[in-house]
């Protein structure tokens, strides 16, 4: 299995057709702000690997990291926050398009405190239905949430989303090590099969 603690930025790239294609993908997508960047981060035990902040629209590019030298994670811009909605829909299209057969599979992340929105359905059809991409649906934030919300967040993915079986579903916090490893262990599921 692999680990990912021998990670490393490696560039970012504005313009789909410069994505590097020598190696195989894993592609962190989600919301502005839903914590793609601090997932990635956790995975590697690199707290400053990926830029984090609070502020959402921060990532404008496709940020890739080399992990163990075999694999590229590649955290994405966040969608539906940016002033220019189409900007995000034209750079997923054409980086889906580029790097189709080399990607192993998608993190989809959600935020577990927010009801699904408009842009996590059309992402989810438009993108991981349509072009039939392997994902999962990592939710974030699990420590800020009761059993209530854990509840209905589990209700309304199963509403709107064809989940096959709610192990492609998990919940997660930076702050939980076991949360983490399962992610881990899900990714290393994708890259060897």
């Amino acid at each position: 299995m692999l680990n990912f603690h021998d990670s490393k930025f490696l560039k970012s790239v504005f313009d789909a057709k410069l994505i590097p294609k020598d190696k195989k993908t894993v592609i962190f997508v989600g919301r502005s702000n839903v914590g793609k960047s601090s997932l990635i981060n956790a995975l590697c035990e690199n707290s400053k690997m990926a830029r984090v902040s609070s502020k959402p629209g921060k990532t404008i590019s496709l940020n890739y990291f080399l992990i163990n030298k075999k694999i590229y994670f590649v955290d994405t811009p966040g969608y539906g926050y940016s002033s220019k909605p189409t900007s995000f829909t034209q750079l997923m299209e054409s980086f889906f398009v580029e790097i189709k057969y080399i990607t192993k599979c998608v993190v989809f992340v959600l935020d577990s405190r927010r009801n699904l929105m408009i842009n996590d359905k059309v992402f989810y059809n438009n993108f991981l239905i349509d072009k039939n991409i392997k994902f999962f649906i990592v939710l974030t934030k699990k420590d800020k949430i009761d059993k209530q919300q854990y509840d209905a967040v589990l209700r309304d993915i199963n509403k709107n989303f064809k989940i096959v079986k709610n192990e492609e579903i998990f919940f997660s916090s930076i702050k939980d090590s076991k949360s983490i490893n399962k992610i881990k262990k899900q990714i290393n599921f994708f890259y060897l099969n």
